[in-house]
């Protein structure tokens, strides 16, 4: 995860506060006891910047000890062999330090990833049970996309007329779907293929379409609009629009056909 450019000044804070703490404490501490500190900062950083900023700490975080706090002091030189193998020890545990925090952070995101995931699917099919028909089922949907992805939500079904046109529906009676919304949704129905931004077809458009297909076939368009900014599309965030892409294109099957049988 590429961390913010802002992160990387904060681990230069954090190292200035590292070696104010050195200077206060190098009267009755030894080295040994006192690159310590460092180390404390470094998982700091790690924890709360990332591991971009948290490796240059340790980097930075060698060079300024050996600077200040290692003889000849003022100088990059070493001259005893303990205090270059302290040296390299304190900037191969901050390495260390620093990727095994990262994975750490990584693997608790993605857990917590996918409970979200998983609440908000079951959050889906709970509403899907309690609907009866087919307005509830499109406020279900629409209602939860947007509360689940943080975006506004159309959902395109073919119109009981002319199934080769589809309809949207939302919820928001700001969002407006314009022609270039119908011609994208209907060009997505028909080719049963995602499209928008962070795809090869239509990576300007102001929204991303993804088909709802079934085993019978396709049952309509879900739209996700990104209103003031364009849109970017994470693979583990694309990963969930098609999960509930699915549920709802079975849903929505279910109840067509129960309405066809009428």
């Amino acid at each position: 995860v590429k961390s913010h450019p802002r992160n990387y000044f904060i681990a230069l804070e954090i190292l200035v506060i590292a070696t104010l703490l050195a200077e206060l404490l190098h009267t009755v501490l030894n080295p040994t006891n006192l690159i310590m500190i460092y180390v404390l900062m470094i998982v700091i950083a790690a924890v709360f910047v990332g591991l971009g900023p948290s490796i240059l700490l340790s980097i930075l975080g060698v060079l300024t000890f050996d600077f200040l706090f290692i003889p000849p002091y003022y100088s990059f030189s070493v001259q005893n062999i303990p205090d270059i193998f302290m040296l390299l020890t304190l900037l191969v545990v901050g390495i260390v330090i620093s990727y095994l925090t990262a994975k750490f952070r990584q693997q608790t995101e993605a857990a917590w990833q996918r409970e979200r995931q998983t609440e908000s699917l079951y959050a889906l099919s709970r509403d899907m049970a309690v609907s009866n028909d087919l307005e509830s089922y499109i406020h279900a949907i629409v209602r939860r996309s947007k509360e689940t992805f943080g975006r506004e939500a159309v959902l395109y079904l073919p119109e009981a007329q002319n199934g080769e046109k589809l309809k949207p529906y939302a919820e928001n009676p700001e969002i407006i779907s314009n022609e270039n919304d119908n011609a994208a949704a209907l060009w997505a129905f028909e080719h049963r293929k995602i499209i928008g931004p962070g795809t090869d077809t239509l990576p300007n458009a102001r929204a991303s379409f993804f088909p709802l297909i079934t085993a019978r076939g396709i049952v309509g368009v879900l739209a996700l609009f990104e209103i003031g900014r364009k849109p970017e599309l994470s693979r583990e965030w694309e990963r969930l629009v098609e999960a509930y892409a699915d549920l709802a294109a079975v849903s929505l099957e279910g109840i067509l056909l129960a309405k066809e049988s009428q």
